[in-house]
């Protein structure tokens, strides 16, 4: 069973200018503009055949072609636009726009909450730690001071390693 022909070739290429240039570039004296062939003709590396297949070594030679690629490489020159710009940010920053309030830094909640939670969490299971071994109760003594190491690692870890300053 014969292949299906291919589809015929599509050409991808920038959409011509509609815009007229009011500033040209300053030329060097004695040097002459090399004009830039337009928007939609072909490629300098040669013409393309839509009747053809697409060859990778067609594609390399078109890609090797010298040639400015959007203006790359070349300054624009200042025009009037650049110098009313910096007019208004000169005025704009002897009107001092352009500075920014220094902001006071509020203490951390974060901080306060830590060592609010962990002075009362391990005061309360210190008694309870006290009481036991007062008591004679070895269990409710081992229990508190498991629950201090617990509390304090658990809350070490989710105040400053899971949450964010808040």
């Amino acid at each position: 069973m014969p292949d299906d022909a291919d589809p015929p070739r599509k050409y991808y290429d920038f959409k011509p200018t509609e815009f007229s240039r009011e500033n040209p570039p300053a030329e060097p004296s004695g040097a002459t503009a090399t004009p830039h062939p337009p928007a939609g003709a072909p490629a300098p590396g040669g013409a393309l055949d839509p009747s053809r297949p697409v060859d990778v070594r067609e594609l390399f030679r078109q890609a090797e072609t010298p040639g400015p690629i959007l203006n790359a490489g070349r300054a624009s020159a200042p025009n009037e636009v650049h110098g009313i710009l910096a007019d208004s940010v000169a005025r704009e920053q002897a009107a001092g726009l352009h500075t920014v309030p220094e902001k006071p830094r509020r203490p951390s909640r974060r901080k306060r909450d830590y060592w609010v939670l962990m002075i009362g969490g391990n005061a309360l299971f210190s008694f309870l730690a006290w009481h036991g071994l007062r008591s004679g109760n070895v269990v409710l003594f081992v229990s508190s001071m498991a629950a201090i190491g617990l509390i304090s690692a658990s809350l070490t870890w989710v105040m400053w390693f899971v949450m964010d300053d808040y």
